[in-house]
């Protein structure tokens, strides 16, 4: 039995001393090490929280430029429209050097007023929208408000005048307008008492108007008459002349001067406030 022990410590002491043992035998500890922390570590990663984005901070930036003034509250307009920019007085001297933030990360729009005909006509650049047009038609309705809650001329007549609530789609070759078929009039209510109060004498669309409408409407003997919806190529062929006059930034949603041929129209509300919608529900 001494021999054996004898002979194994000889062994081992011989194998310890060694250089290939002794480069085994840490490269086995620091392995059970590691296999030791690695749950700990996956555990920590799991745990950790993503990073969020602080609630105040912006996406983009939005450079308005407005130096006379034309939209009263532009800017306060904007900053409503756009929560996820930044919304900073610009310089259109310094439109360059914007162009230059645009990244990966964000963009750059640059909304610019100036004025055309003495109305205000919007200008965007480095549009970082899917619908930049929503910009110019709200900055547009800042601007007829601010007319008039000041009672002051829009660009357009409307006294004696009828309003068409609709879109056309592009003429082809020789038309005058393309499809021209009416939109929901409830849309255009908040706006439409004060437009009859200034002489309007008729507004042509589809749908019922609200009971502030139809007041207005018979304050003013006016009327409201209803085209017929989905028919906007039959619609189109009454149409006997368009010319732009207010707005052509805004494209398709411009105001246009239209004159119409024995155009198929309904009298929806009469200028004593009768109401085809409300007699169809006794």
């Amino acid at each position: 039995m001494n021999e054996i022990k004898t002979v194994f410590g000889f062994t081992v002491r011989s194998a310890v001393r060694k250089k290939p043992f002794k480069v085994t035998t840490i490269v086995l500890l620091a392995l059970i090490l590691i296999l030791c922390a690695l749950p700990s570590l996956l555990s920590s990663d799991a745990e950790t929280p993503p990073e969020e984005t602080p609630a105040d901070e912006k996406s983009y930036a939005c450079y308005y430029i407005d130096p006379k003034g034309l939209i009263p509250g532009g800017r306060e307009t904007l900053a409503a429209l756009l929560p996820d920019a930044e919304v900073l007085d610009g310089d259109i001297a310094r439109l360059d050097e914007y162009g230059l933030e645009c990244d990966d990360n964000g963009a750059t729009l640059v909304v610019e007023v100036v004025e055309r005909e003495g109305a205000p006509f919007i200008q965007l650049y480095q549009g970082a929208l899917s619908n930049p047009v929503g910009v110019v038609d709200a900055l547009k309705e800042r601007w007829v408000a601010a007319l008039l809650a000041e009672n002051r001329p829009l660009p357009f007549a409307l006294e004696g005048a009828a309003i068409y609530y609709a879109g056309p789609t592009p003429a082809r070759a020789g038309a005058v307008c393309g499809s021209f078929g009416p939109t929901t009039s409830g849309r255009m209510d908040a706006f439409a008492p004060a437009l009859y109060d200034r002489g309007l004498s008729a507004t042509i669309g589809k749908g019922n108007r609200s009971a502030a409408v139809v007041e207005a409407i018979r304050r003013n003997r006016a009327v409201y008459l209803v085209a017929i919806g989905g028919a906007g190529a039959i619609a189109a062929r009454h149409i006997a002349s368009l010319e732009e006059i207010a707005f052509p930034e805004l494209g398709c949603e411009s105001v246009k001067r239209l004159v119409f041929s024995d155009f198929p129209l309904i009298v929806g509300i009469d200028c004593a406030g009768g109401n085809i919608y409300e007699r169809g529900k006794d």
